[in-house]
């Protein structure tokens, strides 16, 4: 069972319907990557971009959010775009998106990621010191 998305846990399980995606391994390997970012900045970014993706184009993007979407692409593919396969970022992430059930994992993936850290990070230090 090593290397199996949440999402897939749960077909094994008999609790969720079983779906397809091409990359489903490459997309898994990118989730457990994800889960340690440590930038909530970044996270931010993602969860507000991501959903809309397929409505963005690198036109409306600064260099710095160009980016940004472009170390997601590398958490996932771990090569360049065009070695990827991809003729942009954008269509990179677009292939992401195509499996809805993995989409979905990520942006709550994020989510708790984002979360944990608004967590840790709201604590004084003194509060963390007196455990």
């Amino acid at each position: 069972m090593q290397g199996n998305n949440f999402s897939r846990l749960c077909v094994i399980a008999g609790v969720k319907e079983d779906f397809s995606s091409e990359y489903e391994e490459a997309i898994t390997k990118g989730m457990l990557r994800l889960s340690s970012i440590d930038s909530r900045r970044w996270i931010s970014f993602l969860l507000n971009i991501l959903p809309k993706i397929d409505e963005i184009s690198t036109d409306n993007l600064n260099s710095f959010e160009i980016k940004l979407l472009t170390m997601f692409h590398y958490t996932f593919w771990q090569k360049p775009i065009k070695n990827s396969g991809f003729n942009s970022v954008i269509e990179s992430i677009r292939m992401i998106k195509k499996n809805e059930t993995l989409f979905t994992e990520i942006l709550e993936l994020l989510k708790i990621r984002f979360n944990s850290m608004t967590w840790w990070m709201s604590r004084s230090i003194w509060d963390l010191n007196a455990r």
